[in-house]
């Protein structure tokens, strides 16, 4: 028999009367009885009306459960009994110690739904190696496995590190994500990997940077380790993606501690989400009008999963940065110059936004989200934006390429990661441009909802990187307005004035003259028409005369 679990069972009529049995029964050690029946005789002694005012009952107190994410207080007091009963907890000392592992991990809960599936086997898939050391393990596990060590090198071979691909190609371990934390918490970092010696498949690697815990009870959660990409076994990416490093699904948990003073590791399988797919890329948004050409560059990497993700909540990207300048000079010819390679970390929430606004002339402002579903990013980037001058107009278009287009569509989420800064600059004979390269790009955590229940798991993921050039392709288109075209009238007028000068004084003769033509015509035909009249008159005068003998 285990009497390792004892409970003191309170119920909630005399808690609220404040009666003589509201400090509950005395400890229970449930080792002692058999059934739940023996129980209820055993409140029953005690005074509890089980049928009136203590028909509700409750666990007052515990021990021998280490899980504080239970409150005891609303868990049936029979249904934990015949729970523990029947994962035989209560009968077996081992299952108990693998039951106190097991929390230490895992919680209460996920023990429960474990015993519901598989009753008294729910730990058939977990093995306690209480008192082994790695060493020890790695012997076993190689037997298990029905690997036959070498006399001559087990002294000094590290049991840990079985890569059976050495026996036909030398494949090394570049990194690898743990995370010291579990369940809610769990948050993964890649570590590299320092080779150190290997002989056959065994290979020794050091976790770099990795410091030791000191609780008593130690975690190391291990999503996947890496290699570097290898052309001869592995696929590359399209649309101008390179697979860098190469993931190996581990997907376990390993609990270091002691138990009864003697040193033990426990190893669970953890659940992870596989990315299916994915692109990595970049958008570029121009500064506006400024000296030299400046741009902001936003990161984005659109994937897929092999689980459906209603809503995406969080997500941990690893990612590596590295300066980036090209020149060009008459007579010397084309340089290139790169940083060296930082190591970076982006924690992303739905809720988080960005806002970015150029410092040049007609600069506009581009917002975008850091989680996105694809077709929310596709329709954000095809922008027209329209700014107003005083004289000048100024469209700004943008729009994905095709390339990018035919990556995106077949994806479902986008997570918008980094943003760096571009610059072009130009001089007498040369120019040259600034950037930062973004890449090794990979998803380390995901924080989800499907069906209403909340996930938030490691990730199994190559890292990738995408192209040097943009995922889109910006347009500026410059125009006069109304305002601008007027005062461009008033402009090529006012020079034609400073042209025609010289001659103004001819021409403007020349225009009186032209003028005054019509007006001299109709002066000569008035003076036509007088002089033809007097002549007349004259005549008509002179034959007056004549005809009445000059009287």
């Amino acid at each position: 028999m285990c009497d390792n679990i004892k409970i003191v069972i309170g119920s909630w009529g005399s808690y609220n009367e404040c009666n003589e049995r509201a400090l509950g029964s005395k400890w229970l050690d449930l080792s002692d009885y058999s059934d739940w029946d023996e129980i209820v005789e055993e409140l029953k002694k005690e005074g509890f009306e089980l049928d009136g005012i203590d028909e509700e009952l409750f666990i007052q107190d515990v021990e021998g459960i280490e899980d504080r994410s239970v409150n005891w207080d609303y868990v049936n007091p029979e249904k934990l009994f015949n729970t523990l009963k029947e994962s035989g907890v209560l009968d077996d000392d081992y299952k108990y110690k693998v039951f106190c592992a097991f929390l230490e991990v895992r919680c209460y809960d996920d023990f429960e739904e474990k015993v519901n599936s598989h009753g008294d086997r729910w730990d058939d898939c977990i093995n306690l190696w209480s008192g082994y050391s790695w060493e020890d393990y790695g012997k076993e596990m190689l037997d298990c496995c029905g690997y036959e060590i070498p006399e001559h090198i087990l002294d000094f071979i590290d049991l840990e590190r079985y890569q059976p691909s050495g026996k036909d190609k030398n494949l090394r371990a570049s990194s690898i994500n743990i995370s010291t934390t579990i369940n809610d918490s769990i948050s993964f970092t890649n570590y590299k990997l320092e080779y150190l010696n290997s002989s056959g498949v065994f290979y020794k690697y050091k976790v770099k940077d990795l410091a030791v815990k000191s609780d008593a009870v130690r975690h190391y959660a291990i999503s996947s380790i890496y290699r570097p990409f290898d052309e001869s076994i592995d696929e590359q990416a399209t649309g101008g993606n390179t697979i860098t490093e190469v993931n190996y699904d581990i997907s376990k948990q390993y609990t270091f501690g002691e138990i009864n003073g003697k040193p033990y590791v426990n190893c669970v399988d953890i659940e992870t989400i596989v990315v299916t797919d994915k692109f990595v890329g970049f958008v570029r948004y121009p500064d506006g009008f400024q000296l030299y050409v400046g741009a902001c560059d936003s990161h984005f990497v659109a994937f897929n999963t092999n689980k459906p993700m209603d809503k995406l909540l969080e997500a941990d990207v690893y990612y590596t940065t590295q300066e980036y300048s090209s020149s060009w000079a008459a007579f010397i010819g084309e340089n290139e110059t790169f940083g060296e390679k930082a190591d970076k970390y982006a924690y992303l929430k739905y809720t988080d936004k960005v806002e970015h606004t150029g410092s040049g002339w007609f600069a506009g402002t581009y917002k975008w989200d850091r989680i996105q579903t694809v077709d929310d990013f596709i329709k954000s980037e095809d922008r027209e934006q329209i700014f107003s001058g005083a004289i000048i107009d100024v469209k700004i278009s943008s729009k994905l390429t095709d390339s990018a287009l035919a990556e995106l569509q077949s994806k479902k989420w986008v997570l918008r990661f980094a943003e760096t800064d571009y610059s072009l600059w130009s001089g007498q004979g040369s120019y040259g441009t600034f950037s930062t390269i973004v890449g090794d790009v990979t998803i380390l955590r995901l924080k989800f909802e499907t069906d209403g229940i909340t996930y938030n798991l490691g990730v199994i993921d190559n890292k990738q990187s995408g192209s040097k050039d943009p995922s889109n392709e910006t347009d500026i288109d410059i125009s006069l307005n109304n305002r601008g075209k007027n005062l461009l009238f008033l402009l090529l007028l006012i020079l034609l004035l400073i042209i025609l000068a010289p001659i103004l004084p001819y021409v403007l003769q020349a225009v009186v003259w032209i003028i005054s033509l019509p007006f001299k015509g109709i002066s000569a035909a008035v003076k036509s028409t007088k002089r033809r009249r007097a002549e007349k008159r004259v005549r008509k005068e002179f034959a007056d005369r004549w005809n009445t003998g000059g009287k």
